[in-house]
């Protein structure tokens, strides 16, 4: 499998600088039509691909809405993730999906997984139960979606989880 173009490639092919590339590929009115054109023209024939990693840094946020499922074999699951894939892309998100197999420290492994992608979304089906992991996500930035909670679960907790008193 052959290394991923990097906006670095690009520049060192057209002996510019990468910020020229950048700003050249979105369009920055300040570089001229004839550098846009040789930039757009290299980054197509080198099959260059934005990186949406360092898109995220850049502007700290994500088009890409984190999601922590149980397991993936469920029909009634199957039917729920194409649905939150339908509607996020409906609004430009791609979701990622990690499965937690209902285990807590795959749910914490996950936000670690997510925070450093600076996503702001975070969609959590049939969560382990502890708020905490949530009240974590919350305190991270991210706005929180939950669905299927277990209704084992004491109301009160969601209360505290969104007004903080959870796992101080």
């Amino acid at each position: 499998m052959a290394k991923p173009v990097t906006i670095r490639d690009v520049a060192a092919e057209l002996g510019v600088s990468i910020a020229t590339v950048s700003r050249a590929l979105s369009g920055d009115p300040a570089i001229s039509e004839l550098t846009t054109a040789a930039v757009r023209e290299a980054a197509r024939r080198m099959n260059y691909r934005p990186s949406a990693t360092a898109r995220a840094l850049r502007m700290k946020s994500s088009t890409l809405i984190s999601v922590i499922v149980p397991v993936m074999a469920d029909g009634y699951l199957c039917e729920l993730f194409a649905g939150v894939q339908n509607e996020a892309r409906t609004f430009g998100f791609k979701p990622l999906f990690f499965i937690s197999e209902g285990k807590e420290d795959l749910e914490a492994e996950a936000l670690e997984v997510f925070y450093p992608e600076q996503m702001k979304e975070l969609i959590v089906v049939s969560p382990t139960g502890k708020p905490q992991l949530l009240r974590k996500a919350v305190d991270n930035g991210l706005r929180v979606s939950v669905i299927n909670w277990d209704l084992e679960v004491q109301e009160a907790l969601f209360g505290e989880l969104q007004h903080g008193n959870v796992g101080r």
